[in-house]
C-alpha cells in the first residue's frame, strides 16, 4: 500500500511540476491550458466587408491575461435570410515576439438580433493540425450601430 501511495505523489508530482522537462526517466506529461476568454466583437456591417474581434485568453480565475485574441470577421452568403454566417481568421500572441498561434474557424446566429455562437480553431503558425480551441457566443449591436458588441467563451489549448 505505502509503495502505491508513493507511487501516486511520484505521478501527481511530475504532472505538476513537469512543465516539459523528464522526471525519474518517464516522458513528461503536456498540461493543457484552458479558461474563460472575453473582448470586443463587430460583425460586418455588409456580406462580405470586414468586422473583427479583439479580446484576451484569460487564466483559469480570469485574473490574468495569457493571449491577446485578434481575428478578423468575414460574412459569407448564406440562403439562410435571417442568419448572420461567417469566417474567422486572426492570431495569439503572448506579447514576447510574434504571434503563437494562429485561428481559423467560423460564426453563425440571427440576424435581427445580432446574436450568436462562434467556433474557432488554434493551430502553430503554418501548421495544419489544431492544438486548441475557442467556442462560445457573441452579442453584437443590431441595425449597424456604432456601439461595440461582446463576445465570451471558454478555451482549451495543448502548448
Amino acid at each position: 500500500m505505502k509503495s502505491f501511495i508513493r507511487t501516486c505523489v511520484t505521478v501527481l508530482g511530475t504532472i505538476v511540476l513537469a512543465g516539459g522537462a523528464r522526471s525519474q526517466g518517464r516522458p513528461a506529461v503536456a498540461l493543457a491550458l484552458s479558461g474563460p476568454a472575453r473582448g470586443a466583437w463587430e460583425l460586418p456591417t455588409s456580406s462580405p466587408a470586414g468586422g473583427f474581434l479583439d479580446g484576451f485568453l484569460l487564466s483559469v480565475d480570469g485574473t490574468q491575461r495569457l493571449f491577446h485574441l485578434q481575428a478578423m470577421l468575414a460574412g459569407v452568403s448564406s440562403p439562410c435570410l435571417s442568419c448572420i454566417e461567417g469566417e474567422i481568421v486572426g492570431t495569439l500572441d503572448d506579447g514576447a515576439g510574434v504571434p503563437n498561434y494562429d485561428i481559423r474557424g467560423w460564426y453563425s446566429g440571427i440576424f435581427d438580433s445580432a446574436e450568436g455562437w462562434y467556433f474557432v480553431q488554434l493551430f502553430h503558425p503554418g501548421g495544419t493540425t489544431p492544438v486548441g480551441s475557442i467556442r462560445g457566443p457573441f452579442a453584437d449591436s443590431p441595425n449597424a450601430t456604432p456601439q461595440l458588441g461582446a463576445f465570451a467563451g471558454r478555451f482549451r489549448l495543448r502548448p
